[in-house]
Order: structure tokens, then C-alpha cells, then sequence
């Protein structure tokens, strides 16, 4: 599973996704994309979302990625 948020990682979407299946899957079975629990500098938003790789071309390169290991 894959989550994606525009929000801080801690309280978020993802955390409420993986207190949902801890009990049934590992938590090596979930990512999730958002901010981490740290201040965010200001930039433009694709600035911003490019420095913590958030960007749609990052998101899928990296999703990629852990497809290709969950398959090794």
C-alpha cells in the first residue's frame, strides 16, 4: 500500500492506514508519502514538494522502486 498526502507524515492519513492494518499486514507493506514531522522552509509549492520528493514524477519513480524490491 502506498499512501500520498499533502500534510505532515505524524497524525496523518498513512498513520491512520497502518494502525488500520498493523494487525493483518507488516508494516513494511505500507510507504507513505508527506512531510516529515520537521519546520518546511517556504519555496513555491513544487519547490517545496521537490525537496521532500513529492512531485508526481518522484512519487512514481520511487513507488517503482518498491515494487522492483517487493518482487526480489
Amino acid at each position: 500500500f502506498i499512501t500520498i498526502e499533502d500534510h505532515y507524515l505524524k497524525g496523518g492519513f498513512g498513520e491512520l492506514v497502518l494502525s488500520s492494518i498493523e494487525s493483518s499486514l507488516s508494516s513494511k507493506s505500507l510507504y507513505c508519502f508527506g512531510y516529515p514531522d520537521e519546520y518546511i522552509c517556504h519555496g513555491t509549492p513544487d519547490e517545496i514538494q521537490e525537496m521532500y520528493g513529492l512531485l508526481p514524477e518522484q512519487i512514481a519513480e520511487k513507488s517503482v522502486e518498491l515494487y522492483e524490491k517487493r518482487k526480489a
